[in-house]
């Protein structure tokens, strides 16, 4: 859960967006006549439902351009509700063994990618970070308390100012600081209670 919220995070960081943005009109589907077949208007229906199964949901504005298609190539409604019941269970049932649904969500494969480096950082430089932790007793306390309630907006600037602090003092960590380096402290923070268990609990219960 943590993760799907991080994901969520970046993509509004980088106002991530569908790629479909306005109502497809009838004209668009002009230069489709030259799709007579039925087994060819179930292919381009078939490959539309893939490209939207991208990121395993469908907008109301995605599932208004497939029956716009469908309309277009003369589908009837069977066809098409049949159609996309069988993308969705062949997909759902195979989907980790296709590379294309596991790097088609650019800002979901950024995370993953950027997640297993930081882990990778912060593992190499447990001891010196533990340390610097151990000495913030402030950000503990509100680390611990964000778990439970919402920080305000001080709160919350505090975190940020005493993460990036300890950061300027461990020199591979220093990626936090640069621009853009503030949307890596979700991951940063996501692994503080496994650097300090005790402590975080310690803050937890008070």
């Amino acid at each position: 859960k943590y993760d799907e919220l991080l994901i969520k995070l970046f993509e509004n960081s980088v106002r991530y967006t569908k790629f479909f943005t306005k109502k497809e009109e009838p004209s668009d589907f002009e230069q489709l006549k030259i799709y007579d077949t039925a087994f060819e208007k179930l292919y381009l229906l078939d490959i539309a439902a893939m490209t939207m199964w991208s990121d395993a949901e469908l907008s109301n504005l995605e599932k208004e351009y497939l029956q716009a298609l469908s309309m277009a190539l003369k589908i009837n409604e069977i066809e098409y509700e049949k159609s996309l019941e069988s993308i969705n269970n062949y997909i759902s049932e195979h989907k980790n063994e296709i590379p294309y649904f596991n790097f088609s969500n650019p800002v979901k494969h950024f995370y993953e990618q950027t997640n297993k480096s930081v882990r990778k950082l912060i593992t190499r430089n447990k001891k010196r970070l533990t340390r610097e932790l151990k000495e913030s007793k402030e950000l503990l306390q509100l680390l611990a308390k964000s778990t439970t309630v919402d920080l305000d907006k001080e709160e919350k600037k505090k975190v940020k100012k005493q993460l990036l602090d300890i950061c300027k003092t461990i020199p591979s960590l220093t990626i936090f600081l640069l621009p853009g380096g503030s949307l890596l402290l979700p991951i940063l923070i996501k692994y503080i209670p496994q650097l300090l268990p005790s402590a975080f609990n310690e803050n937890l219960e008070d």
